[in-house]
């Protein structure tokens, strides 16, 4: 089967709730991937669904235009 990752850039992390990741378990984020902390395959998070992984965020993403 295929793979898909979604990747959250709402700094609400509505894609991510939807998935099941709790904002508490959310020890990387999209976040960490835009400023180069991590690299994307790093971030990425298994979800319930198979071949469906996520990169979730959080509201770290409200500064980011600042910082890049």
């Amino acid at each position: 089967g295929e793979k898909v990752l979604i990747v959250d850039l709402d700094p609400q992390g509505n894609a991510s709730t939807g998935l099941g990741i709790d904002r508490k378990d959310r020890t990387v984020s999209s976040y960490d991937v835009l400023t180069g902390e991590l690299e994307l395959e790093a971030a990425a998070i298994p979800t319930a669904v198979p071949g469906l992984s996520i990169v979730p965020s959080t509201l770290d993403l409200l500064g980011i235009e600042m910082e890049i």
